[in-house]
């Protein structure tokens, strides 16, 4: 991957699922399809405004680079910007896939940048990553061992988290033999039987407050941990695990299909369902799961391995088709095969395989809503749609083309309404 996507791929896994922040100058690249979609074939014309105060600002220096999504540049240009606006126009693609038009403009000696990443029949993308002919199984057995071990739950009241209308609790039931989930759990106080949300964490080493305010709605909600420790340490803690002992966990021991880091992740989230289902609040149906990037592709593969999961939420889910980038395909996060020089690491082929949401996708069949933006460059649409397209049932598909690896405030919204909706109709 080359430096400059790098660094920006780097950051925004840091600022996952933040809101969008503004700067002083805003780089407007508009395509001139609205919904930022075309056919194989098709040119495809940007136009860029510069804006100061919402204002465009003339005469200053821009450059521009046109790439396949996640690859080198293949067109490159300089413009300076006008208030009518700099037109660019290229040929587009020649088969199914995304385009990047990254435009950069510099002001009093900084730099900013703007992007439309536009996709050509993105429902033809097809996921360069296979299935196992033992994949199911694989996963199937890994279950049934981890499931002999008890849950053995243990509660802690957490008063600074509990509402008038919720109480929260600091929970811990184990996952295999040797180790614990975390979470935090939230329950409504007025007696009675509710449905059930997991919610699953999006990439990092942080503490967790819960959700108290989706559980006031009416719902039963767990938010967990996936690194086996508390969420309830200070900060600090976490800050140290991130740069220290979990720097990089994603890659950990991923040579080794028994022992990649992953498994006991995957194996946790099956165990936090089954825990939610040993609640006596629980309405005894109904069940759903939700997340977004590294917990977008948790919700699929949670719903995809427990039967017991009626509906799923994603927002731009990671892991998917993530050996895309061996035949030129963006594959998604944590980016394995062009972030770490996997040369090195042959071992890892055989192995991520067992670890791909696609592969997961490939035999979920339950209600779903997926939503993501086009100029992720986290989790790249061309890998969001590999998996999204060979999905047993087809989703509720919301996309906000212009949004990077981050949400507006509606759309997390309409996920969660959605959800509510399917667990209130007994699915």
């Amino acid at each position: 991957m080359r430096p400059l996507l790098l660094t920006l791929t780097l950051l925004a896994s840091t600022l996952a699922c933040a809101a969008p922040e503004r700067e002083l100058i805003t780089v407007v690249v508009t395509p001139n399809e609205a919904d930022w979609t075309y056919d194989v074939g098709t040119p495809v014309t940007f136009t860029v405004h510069a804006l100061k105060d919402a204002r465009p600002v003339e005469g200053l220096a821009l450059r521009y680079e046109i790439s396949p999504e996640q690859f080198d540049a293949t067109e490159e240009g300089n413009a300076t910007t006008s208030a009518q606006g700099v037109v660019i126009q290229t040929a587009g693609r020649d088969k199914p896939g995304f385009l990047r038009c990254a435009v950069f403009v510099d002001y009093e000696g900084k730099t900013y940048r703007g992007d439309a990443n536009v996709g050509f029949e993105p429902e033809e993308i097809t996921p360069y990553v296979s299935e196992p002919a033992d994949f199911w199984q694989f996963w199937q057995d890994a279950i049934a061992q981890v499931r002999k071990v008890p849950l053995e739950p243990s509660f802690e009241l957490l008063p600074d988290l509990s509402t008038d209308r919720v109480n929260a609790y600091h929970v811990r039931f184990r996952n295999e033999a040797r180790n614990y989930i975390y979470g935090v759990l939230c329950v409504p106080k007025k007696p009675g039987k509710y449905p059930a949300i997991l919610r699953v964490p999006g990439a990092g080493v942080r503490p967790y407050t819960g959700s108290s305010k989706v559980a006031e709605q009416g719902a039963i909600t767990l938010d967990i941990g996936i690194h086996g420790i508390p969420v309830r340490y200070p900060e600090e803690t976490y800050l140290n695990l991130r740069y220290g002992a979990l720097l990089d966990y994603n890659v950990n021991q991923a040579e080794d299909r028994d022992r990649y880091y992953y498994k006991r992740v995957f194996l946790g989230c099956v165990k936090a369902v089954d825990f939610l289902q040993s609640l006596p609040e629980w309405d005894g149906e109904n069940i759903g799961v939700t997340g977004g990037s590294q917990g977008g592709a948790l919700s699929i593969i949670t719903a995809s391995l427990h039967a017991d999961v009626d509906a799923y939420v994603s927002f731009y889910p990671a892991m998917s088709d993530m050996l895309g980038d061996l035949k030129g395909q963006a594959g998604g996060w944590p980016h394995l095969f062009s972030r770490y020089d996997a040369a090195k690491h042959p071992e890892w082929y055989g192995v991520i395989p067992y670890y791909d949401v696609v592969n997961f996708a490939r035999h979920l069949d339950k209600p779903g809503w997926m939503s993501f933006g086009y100029n992720d460059w986290v989790c790249p649409p061309t890998s969001t749609f590999a998996a999204h397209n060979v999905l047993k049932r087809e989703p509720e598909l919301h996309l906000y083309p212009e949004t990077y690896h981050w949400t507006y405030p509606e759309q997390t919204a309409a996920g969660q309404a959605w959800l509510f909706e399917q667990l209130s109709a007994g699915n």
